[in-house]
């Protein structure tokens, strides 16, 4: 691969500098980088360019989560214990093992050195590329020998040592290895006892906050070249299967100019091993199928989307920019599809010989599946989370149903609840106190079911949908939702990959007793073929264990010896911060466990429901004809709260106040009829909302939520007067 030049050392220097001393310039760069220029912006990302080598900021950490999908994560800053969360822009590339990788390739707990842009608020969270351990040394040809051996002590002494010179370094320096270091020879793992003196390593290094520790030890040039050739291997076989990455520079008339992503090396590598001879592809005027894909390289459908094109002409344009592989490519598509437009993102099946099929199921971007579909923005009058930051967020009406996406999300902790005044107080993860009211149809979704937010330990952490009041501050509240519910509603659990011990003491955080690498799996679907598939996990992050965590099988609480790898479960997490990545309020183990406890959840809220009565807005009154629109968290579970079709059946109601205390004693009503399911009243885009619109659930734990009420607010119950 191609060789980068670090400036950590410079950067290091730089920063150690007396303060009288005069800043830096360095005249080749018209922007500021981490050595010089300070008197300079950065700089910063544009869409369709590539950013040049060294605009970056570069930062040490250990990656902690990875999401496959959205090519997104979170890793810990070396030393400062910082918590950042990442993304990758198209371009952005991974060296793991000296070779080209993705996300899922990478074990959790690797060290990676982060070159990063900034992102739209001037935090450094977009990655350009991030590189192992390995790959910076075998980058720039250089490897470890042993020129002595202190394993009592947890210690190697080594020289560093550049192989095209076959010249040692005179500064030695020491590893610090331990019992949960692994030594590879070849492909087998063998023992610490097993190094000699003269041994030449590459290293992966792991987490720490202090001198590293090596959790990887490669024993030799051949060990060095077979361990390269393996991820070489599977990443070629991930590009095949998904075709190669590019975006489009130019349209003219039917030609599209295309510029290929990657390492220039690593891509004529592929070329070679595929028998592909791009300018033969252009003088022959060779067929290569394109197809659209979004800014996390997802496609949509391919095989139906698929384009034939026509291979025009092939240039080489210079790689001094992060993701720019030399590549451009002028082709001729039999049909300009909408998604062929300048800046956006395609995938090129290169040889015949590649199969083109749909993504894996929960990784393409247009299927029925976890978090699959795109937003398009302009689909939105208002400001979201997302995107149109340049409009403001919509205007909310408590006595109106608030659309969907309108609401800001944060995560935070619970800390207290005043159930009389409807109001709560939470912890963000950035460490802010908010003070909120609940609206009066507020949804509150807890352990996979429709809940009160009094029966919310404290300490869990919630996603909690927020608008604006009067003065602009985000103080309304009108969704909650915990760990255990986002994930049962998507269909997917944490499967135990590993379990690690905990991190010991650190200083102002409660002890760490375990910790657990897990995989976000997706349930069990049935492919084209009828057949019962498993999808490809779509994350992987790291759960810790502390001295509070509860952990249950069903209703009875088990010990943290009782878990093993391969085991199931959901979870609730609290207390993230800026330096922690939080741990772990309570783990529910093993699928059919799970449901039980969603199942308990559900029958406990349908008897609060029936002692208290349905809270309902009420929408319109004709003369003596009534319209209440009910609200609820789940359409799904709603039906099973009034126990049956209400027709011909008395009804008692009762107004409310908006903390939704009663104002007038319970009066009779006649069900006279259900809405339309048309009726805009009865729309469930507003999940909140327990009119029905359509069959089906809505988005149980989705970002629109029902906000009644300043109109008058009532509760219904069937049957007699209690």
């Amino acid at each position: 691969m191609r060789a980068l030049l670090l400036a950590a050392a410079l950067a290091a220097t730089a920063l150690a500098a007396p303060a009288a001393e005069a800043p830096k310039l360095d005249p080749h760069y018209p922007f500021r980088v981490d050595w010089a220029n300070q008197q300079l912006p950065w700089y910063q990302l544009q869409p369709g360019v590539f950013p040049p080598h060294h605009s970056d900021h570069r930062v040490g950490g250990t990656l902690i989560a990875a999401d496959f999908i959205h090519r997104a994560g979170r890793f810990r800053i070396d030393h400062t214990g910082e918590v950042v969360d990442f993304t990758m822009p198209p371009f952005a590339t991974i060296a793991y093992h000296n070779a080209e990788a993705e996300l899922r390739d990478v074990p959790l707990g690797t060290f990676f050195l982060f070159f990063l842009h900034q992102d739209a608020h001037g935090a450094f969270t977009r990655v350009a590329t991030m590189q192992d351990e390995y790959s910076m040394l075998a980058n720039h040809g250089f490897t470890w020998r042993i020129a002595g051996l202190r394993l009592g002590d947890g210690r190697l002494d080594v020289v560093k040592q550049k192989l095209s010179e076959n010249k040692l370094d005179e500064r030695h320096d020491e590893l610090l290895v331990d019992a949960a270091t692994r030594v590879w020879k070849g492909d087998q793992q063998v023992k610490l006892a097993d190094l000699a003196v003269g041994d030449v390593l590459l290293i992966e290094l792991g987490e720490g906050r202090g001198p590293r520790r090596c959790s990887d030890l490669y024993v030799g040039v051949d060990t060095h070249a077979a361990v390269t050739g393996k991820q070489r291997k599977s990443h070629v076989a991930y590009l095949k299967e998904r075709g190669l990455p590019a975006w489009i520079d130019k349209i003219e008339g039917k030609q599209v100019t295309v510029s290929l992503f990657g390492d220039r090396q690593a891509l004529l590598a592929l070329f070679t091993d595929e028998d592909l001879d791009p300018a033969k592809l252009a003088f022959e005027h060779r067929h290569v199928e394109m197809v659209v894909a979004n800014q996390e390289l997802r496609s949509y459908n391919p095989p139906v989307d698929k384009r034939g094109t026509t291979v025009i002409s092939v240039q080489t344009v210079p790689t001094d920019f992060y993701g720019c592989s030399g590549e451009r490519w002028v082709v001729e598509p039999d049909l300009l599809l909408e998604g062929f437009r300048v800046g956006s993102v395609v995938r090129l099946f290169a040889s015949p010989k590649w199969p083109i099929n749909d993504m894996p199921f929960g990784e393409g971007a247009y299927e029925h599946a976890f978090e699959a579909n795109d937003l398009d923005p302009r689909q939105f009058t208002y400001r979201t989370d997302f995107a149109n930051a340049d409009l403001p967020w919509y205007r909310f009406d408590p006595g109106a149903f608030p659309p969907a996406h309108a609401q800001h999300e944060v995560w935070a902790d619970l800390i207290e609840v005043d159930a009389l005044a409807r109001t709560a107080r939470l912890r963000s993860e950035h460490g802010e106190q908010l003070d909120v009211a609940l609206s009066p149809g507020a949804a509150v979704l807890y352990r996979g079911a429709e809940a009160e937010l009094a029966e919310v330990p404290p300490g869990t952490r919630l996603r909690v949908g927020l608008h604006q009041d009067a003065h602009g501050a985000f103080t309304w509240a009108t969704t909650f939702i915990d760990d255990f519910t986002s994930f049962s509603t998507s269909a997917s659990l944490w499967r135990i990959e590993a379990i690690q011990p905990g991190d010991g003491p650190v200083p102002g955080q409660p002890p760490t007793l375990a910790r657990l690498i897990v995989a976000r799996q997706l349930e069990r679907v049935t492919n084209y073929k009828n057949e019962e598939v498993r999808p490809p996990d779509v994350s992987r992050c790291l759960l810790a264990i502390g001295a509070q965590t509860r952990i249950w099988k069903g209703d009875q609480r088990i010990q943290l010896a009782d878990l093993a790898v391969g085991d199931e479960l959901l979870a609730n997490l609290g207390g993230r911060s800026p330096t922690s990545d939080g741990r772990c309020t309570d783990l529910w183990l093993g699928a059919d466990a799970c449901k039980q406890v969603a199942e308990h959840q559900r029958t406990q809220h349908r008897a609060l429901v029936t002692a208290r009565g349905i809270t309902a807005l009420v929408e319109r009154v004709d003369g003596r004809d009534v319209t209440l629109v009910f609200c609820a968290a789940s359409r799904a579970d709603f039906p099973a709260l009034y126990d049956g079709d209400p027709w011909g059946k008395g009804v008692w109601v009762q107004p409310l106040d908006g903390r939704l205390q009663a104002t007038a004693p319970l009066a009779k009503v006649n069900f006279k009829n259900h809405l339309p399911k048309a009726t805009p009243a009865a729309r469930s885009d507003a999940a909140a909302c327990a009119g029905c619109s359509r069959p089906g659930s809505p988005r149980a734990g989705g970002r629109g939520r029902c906000c009644a009420c300043s109109r008058t607010v009532g509760r219904c119950r069937r049957g007699r007067r209690r």
